[in-house]
């Protein structure tokens, strides 16, 4: 199980170096994939017991460390390599990322009892997707990325949609059109309204349930 969840340093490391050879669309894949993995391999892990059939190896830290890498330090490159933000914030902006993100995995209180995100729980690749996809200006890009970091600070109730509870079935749902819309809208050139239309009212709904949660005093 645990050699499953190693497999995303490796697809970490192919979207690192589609980065730098600037292909930006396969270095998505990559990343995406190691999404995948991310988001199942706890659920595996916690079916087949290997808490207890490997006492040895820290799974939380395993899963840190390839986080890290997939979450921040591509991403963070990402930035670099595509100069996503003005040139004189390019460095300043990549150490806030990184910086931020060593607060947020070493938060002790990041997940709430019901599995929510306190704050922004440094998804540096899904705002680098958002950029891309939305074809941000690099001021906007950088004020983007600059409230996001902001956030990680900010007790706000991020949702995470495969571990929450309480409108589970529409969370599966919207995270399986969000992916579905991503891929087209990344790798098709035509006829792109309709996904467009997907992808915005799912991360509209993402949205709404974060500031639902946040407002909660509980």
């Amino acid at each position: 199980m645990h050699t499953f969840t190693s497999l995303g340093v490796i697809f970490g490391f192919l979207a690192l170096q589609s980065t730098i050879n600037h292909d930006i669309k396969t270095a998505f894949l990559w990343l995406g994939i190691a999404l995948v993995v991310d988001g199942v391999d706890g659920s595996m892990a916690r079916k087949v017991n290997v808490e207890k059939n490997t006492p040895n190896i820290d799974g939380s830290v395993l899963d840190n460390i390839i986080d890290y890498f997939t979450y921040v330090i591509v991403p963070a490159f990402m930035i670099l390599e595509f100069n996503m933000v003005p040139d004189q914030w390019l460095y300043p902006s990549i150490f806030i990322i990184l910086l931020t993100s060593c607060y947020t995995f070493s938060n002790k209180e990041l997940k709430t009892e019901d599995y929510y995100f306190q704050g922004f729980p440094a998804a540096w690749n899904v705002v680098v997707l958002y950029i891309f996809i939305l074809e941000m200006n690099q001021i906007v890009s950088l004020s983007f990325i600059l409230f996001s970091a902001i956030c990680t600070f900010i007790p706000i109730k991020t949702l995470h949609p495969l571990r929450v509870s309480k409108n589970k079935t529409m969370n599966l749902i919207c995270t399986f059109l969000w992916v579905i819309s991503i891929g087209f809208l990344i790798y098709q050139d035509n006829d792109k309204f309709v996904f467009e239309l997907i992808f915005i009212l799912t991360s509209l709904w993402f949205t709404l349930i974060t500031l639902i949660r946040s407002l909660r005093k509980k």
